[in-house]
Parts: structure tokens; sequence; C-alpha cells
């Protein structure tokens, strides 16, 4: 940038020191993220039961509170309006939400996590000491319009679980903004859902709850903001659900059409609400701030595109009098900034007027840091992260790649752990991804099978998922896709045979689930999930399905046999030891992973 003269006259450091202490020092730069951060709920006492239909035209919506993440950024894309409302059977919550891709959480009710996306969470304590009752509530509509009030019970999770508060009397519905802008989202929770025995709500009484509303962001990712919390508390806005001394307080009031409260955000700042028919509007005036430096000496500069400028003043030796501007950020376009006579400042020393001369100025302006892909190691997606497709990324990003099954033109791929990346994997034979998947957030998948219309995977239960997509596959009369042995056998064979899979196989309507602690093989109908026959083979450690009727097992490491699954009639086969792994092609061959000192396979 050019070096334009600055002459300057003598001034007095008093009234330019005056100038730098009554002043921002700190240029335009990025609005910031603020979060709102209320300290109270008022919950209205409704004169009638409401309708749960997702309508809000029933409601006084005077006493709800914001939620956002990042006010000046996202208060009209990314947020929430909640409102709570109460009679004496039930607690009412409305969450009205913005969000520019409504009600679009990709899960699964029947086995998905639903904080994944788009999805109201809430946890509240009823009641207090030893008679308080916590819960964490989980409310959403999955991808095929089903819906669910997910419930755990116990501040620390540890008092039982109901999956659906639907089947107990709670009540919820939803209903899209006609501009498609957001939705809104209404329940009705029993207070024999939520508190302890013998609660009767009343006005004046208090229970603590907090807000935890998710947003599906693209087609995976997820958003979400934490608001109502305890006041002279630490806010926890990442581990909320670990720490109920920061959930905040809700007030049962006996009145409505209250004046509604300004919201707070969590710099103090207070923004006022006013009601326009019945409906609450922030006035967000003074929000965003521009902050400019004070002075009397006029600097102006264009910049050539948004990104950050360092500004020096030189004196007539070319030795620095004052560093202005350090990595400011400005738009494109032409801008003007004063300087205030002094030199460059330190927390120690306001800075000293500059003797009278003539000065001039440099600058520095860059975009910014900026990254290009080179390459990736690790990762056999097409990218390393998920994309809008949802097939770029590949496996499990904490865990090893640990077991496999083909079905016709797929390839089934299963890793021992995942978090941010799928557990499953199905592939081409060119590697292409079909699809990939997790069971519930966090999961593992370590054993996998196909019998070519289902997909068997092993996460602490068998889960069944549909091979031509990846949805899960619920069993009849059970709206679960899990299935463990504790679910087929009495008490009797429980006690003798545990919930930890060893192995699996499927061919032709039949499922195989070997538990080598139990010494068994359980034969189900992949179908129903009805258990045919359990037949005792020792610590079998992996299976092959040869048809719809014989397995191949390693048993007890000290040699492969034929099981068939029919008539349970066990017969050897190869005396082939240490075999870890089994599988068969269409010709009738067999192949045995063997570790140990021959670490080969074996056909």
């Amino acid at each position: 940038m050019p070096t334009p003269s600055l002459p300057l006259n003598p001034c007095t450091r008093q009234g330019v020191l005056a100038a730098l202490l009554c002043s921002s020092l700190a240029a335009l730069a990025p609005v910031h993220a603020t979060e709102t951060e209320h300290l109270g709920l008022r919950v209205l006492p409704a004169t009638k039961p409401l309708a749960i239909d997702g309508d809000a035209a029933d409601w006084d919506l005077s006493g709800g509170i914001f939620a956002c993440g990042d006010v000046e950024n996202q208060r009209e894309q990314f947020a929430m309006w909640a409102h709570a409302s109460w009679d004496a059977d039930h607690l009412y919550l409305l969450a009205r939400f913005r969000d520019p891709t409504p009600l679009n959480n990709p899960g699964q009710v029947e086995g998905d996590y639903g904080f994944a996306g788009d999805s109201l969470q809430f946890r509240v304590i009823v009641g207090s000491g030893d008679q308080a009752r916590g819960s964490h509530w989980t409310c959403w509509r999955g991808r095929d319009g089903k819906t669910i009030m997910d419930v755990a019970y116990g501040v620390k999770f540890d008092q039982g679980a109901l999956k659906d508060a639907q089947t107990k009397g709670a009540q919820q519905a939803f209903r899209i903004a006609a501009d498609r802008s957001g939705y809104a989202q209404e329940l009705a929770i029993p207070w024999a859902l939520i508190a302890p025995a013998g609660f009767k709500p009343s006005a004046g009484a208090a229970i603590r709850l907090t807000f935890e509303p998710n947003f599906t962001v693209g087609t995976n990712g997820r958003l979400t903001v934490k608001e109502l919390f305890a006041p002279g508390q630490q806010v926890d806005r990442v581990f909320t659900f670990m720490s109920p001394q920061t959930w905040g307080s809700a007030t049962l009031m006996g009145v409505g059409a209250v004046a509604p409260a300004p919201v707070r955000l969590s710099d103090r700042r207070e923004f006022a609400v006013h009601l326009d028919g019945g409906m609450p509007v922030v006035d967000w005036t003074g929000l965003v701030k521009q902050k400019t430096l004070a002075g009397h000496k006029k600097i102006s500069f264009t910049m050539p595109f948004d990104g950050y400028i360092s500004l020096n003043i030189l004196a007539a030796d070319g030795s620095v009098a004052r560093q202005l501007l350090n990595t400011a950020f400005y738009a494109k376009g032409a801008h003007e900034v004063l300087w205030d006579g002094l030199t460059t400042f330190s927390w120690r020393d306001p800075g000293e007027p500059v003797p009278a001369g003539n000065y001039t100025w440099q600058a520095l302006v860059h975009p910014g840091l900026g990254l290009s892909l080179v390459g990736w190691a690790a990762n056999s997606g097409s990218a390393p992260w998920d994309g809008p497709t949802g097939k770029e990324n590949w496996g499990g990003d904490e865990g090893l790649p640990i077991s496999a099954a083909s079905a016709g033109d797929r390839v089934l791929l299963g890793w021992s752990f995942a978090e941010a990346g799928k557990a499953m994997v199905a592939c081409d034979l060119d590697g292409a991804v079909s699809w990939k998947h997790s069971r519930q957030g966090m999961s593992g998948c370590t054993q996998v099978a196909s019998d070519g219309k289902y997909v068997f995977g092993v996460n602490g239960s068998v889960y069944r998922i549909a091979l031509a997509d990846g949805s899960y596959v619920p069993w009849p009369g059970r709206d679960s896709p899990d299935l463990a042995p504790k679910d087929l056998l009495d008490s009797a064979q429980h006690a003798k045979i545990p919930d930890e899979i060893s192995a699996l196989a499927a061919n032709g309507g039949t499922l195989v689930m070997a538990v080598a602690k139990g010494d068994a093989l359980l034969v189900v109908d992949a179908v129903s999930g009805a258990l045919r026959k359990v037949i005792s083979v020792p610590a079998v450690t992996a299976l092959a399905a040869r048809d719809a009727t014989h397995v191949y097992a390693s048993s007890n490491h000290d040699g492969v046999v034929l099981v068939d699954t029919v008539t349970g009639q066990v017969t050897p086969f190869a005396a082939v030891k240490d075999v870890w792994g089994l599988a068969c092609d269409a010709s009738g061959g067999v192949y045995a992973a063997v570790r140990g000192g021959a670490q080969q396979v074996v056909v």
C-alpha cells in the first residue's frame, strides 16, 4: 500500500491520553459468537388442556425464552423459542425452531440417537432432596416420519429407561412453518412420568430444567445449543448432561400474560422483548457495534478484498512510530481510520505523544490463511470426511477393520470402533461406498454377516439392517433391530449362555449366532427372529455358512467342524488349528484364517 505523508502539529500528552482512554482501540473485526444465557423460566398456567397439534395458537407465549448459540450470526437460522405451561396433570413444552432445513433428522427412531440431528432434548428434576426425580428426554421425528420420546431416568442415568414415553401417555406433535423457515414441536408430559410419587404441582413451585435443541447441518452434521442455567454456577455447555448443578430453574406461575423477559446473553447484555400479535419479538438494536479508533489524523485506504491489514506509521527516519493496526479485519472497499498521535501502547504504557513532523504509513494486507488439500492417509474413501452424499468418508475413526462379509456384488466391512466415522461400510467390488452405518453414536461392528437381504452386525447385541440401503429393520413384535441371547433363551439357558456374540453366519433366511463362552450356536429365523435350535459346540470363534442348513465352525481353535443347523449334527471337517476367520465361496471352497506362527489363509 502507499506511504502518504502525515504532517503532525504539536499536541499535549494530556489531550491525546484522554482521547485514548475514552475509546476502544480494537479495529473492525469479524463479529463474535455470543450465546444466550437465561437464568430462569416462567411456566405459565394452562387454563384448559392444550391441544397437542404443533400449533401455538392456543399458547400464552409471554413467558418464553430465546435460545441461540451465536446471536450475531445465527439468530434467524439456528435458534429456538422455548415456552412452558402446566396444569394438574401435565407439563407442557413448546419449542419453536428457526431452522433452514426443518425436520430433516437423518436417523431412524428404531435404532439411532435422535440428538445427532433435529431434535429437542431437555433435562428435568422434579422434587427435592432424596425424593427428587431426574430424567433426560430426547424427543424427535425420524426420517420416515415416526416420532419418539426417549427417556433415561436418574440424574446419573442410573434409574432405568423408557424407550418411548408416548406408550405411557406422553404426547408430541410437529408442524413445519408455511415458509419452511422452521418448525414447532409441542409436547405434553404427564407429571407421573417426571415427578416423584405424591407430587402435586402448585403455583410457586419450582423445578430444575435445561434445554438442548439440536439441528441437522448439511446431511449428517449437528449443531447443538444449550440454554437455561442456574445463577452463580459455572456454565457447562459441553457436558451439560453431566452437570445438574448448572441446570436452571423453572417456576410454576399462578397467572399468565406476564411481561416478556428480555433476552439475556452470556456477556450479560439484555435485549428487550415485546409481543406483537401474541408473538414475542426481540429488539436487537445495538447487538453488533462497529468499533473504531479514536484520533484526529485521518488515514484512508482501500482493501482489495475481504481480509486482514497491519498498518504501521513511520517517522521521517523510517522507524516505526506507531503500530496502528495489527491483523485487523476489514471488508473489501474504502476505509478510514484515525490516529491519536501516540506511539504504540502496551498494558504498561499508554503511549507517548510523537514529536511534531511528517509521518508516513505502510500496510500489509492478506486474505487470511488458507488450506490446499494435497492428500490424506489411512482413509480409503473419496474424501477423509463426511460430505453431502454421505458416501465420502470411510470406516471407523477410532478402531481397526475387524470383520468382513460379502453379498452378491456388495462387500461389507466392519470396524472395532467408530465415533465420527462409521463402524460398517458397504461398498461395491471397486471399493466405491454404497452406504455407511453405525449402531447409534459411538459403536463398533465386531462381526458382520449377510443372507443376501439383510445385514447382521454385532455391537453388543446382533442388529439387523437392510442390505439395499443400510436402514434399520426391526424384528417383528419388538420395534427394535437388536436381538441378543437373552431375548431368545429362558432364564436357565441364559444363565449358561451369556450375551457375548463371538461369531455370525447367515444364509437363506437362517442366522447363526456363536457364543464361545456358552459353547453354543443359536440358530435363528433371519426373518422372524424366532429361535429354531440351540446346538452345543465348544468355543466357536469363527463361522461361515455353506448353505441355508449348514455352517462351518472353528471350535476351540482345535479344528473346523461342519454343523447341520436343522438336526444339530456336528461333523469334523478339517484339522486346522488356531482358526480365527472362515469364509466359503460359491464352488464349495473353504478359507480359514490361521493365526499363531502360520499367519496364513488355508484353503
